[in-house]
């Protein structure tokens, strides 16, 4: 039986979609290695969504279905992008909350009773995060 020639020749060409489209400044990207955390692509360098809200934010309410899955083994990695306030707690300071700012420094909280009056429910949805092995900065105080 004799194959059609042009026929063979499609099936061995990998189709268009094989070849994904590059990344391009703010697009979402999953890592194949761990396609649970969502970055941004910005700026050169993958910088990770903390939470959804965050991306509904940067991005559109849709951005899920734009989410391009990658090999990030050769991408940079800059810091998270969270909302404004967020409660964090360093796993490498101990007794210390801090308060993310979109300025994009890490600011101690004087004492428990100022992390409560910022934000009531700051325990419910704090973060854990390695701060200084991400990089973060830190900035002032907040005293009251």
């Amino acid at each position: 039986k004799e194959v059609n020639p042009t026929a063979r020749k499609a099936q061995e060409t990998a189709p268009a979609e094989a070849d994904p489209p590059r990344v391009y400044e703010g697009a979402g990207v999953m890592c194949e290695h761990d396609p649970v955390e969502v970055f941004r692509w910005t700026d050169g360098e993958l910088r990770h969504y903390l939470d959804p809200g965050s991306a509904a934010a940067w991005d559109n309410p849709k951005w899920r279905r734009h989410v391009m899955l990658r090999n990030c083994e050769d991408m940079s990695f800059g810091r998270p992008i969270r909302l404004e306030g967020q409660a964090i707690l360093c796993k490498d300071i101990d007794d210390t909350v801090f308060r993310y700012n979109n300025d994009g420094f890490l600011h101690a909280y004087a004492n428990p009773t100022v992390t409560t009056k910022y934000d009531p429910d700051w325990r419910a949805d704090v973060m854990h995060l390695d701060c200084f092995d991400m990089g973060l900065q830190f900035g002032s105080h907040i005293d009251h």
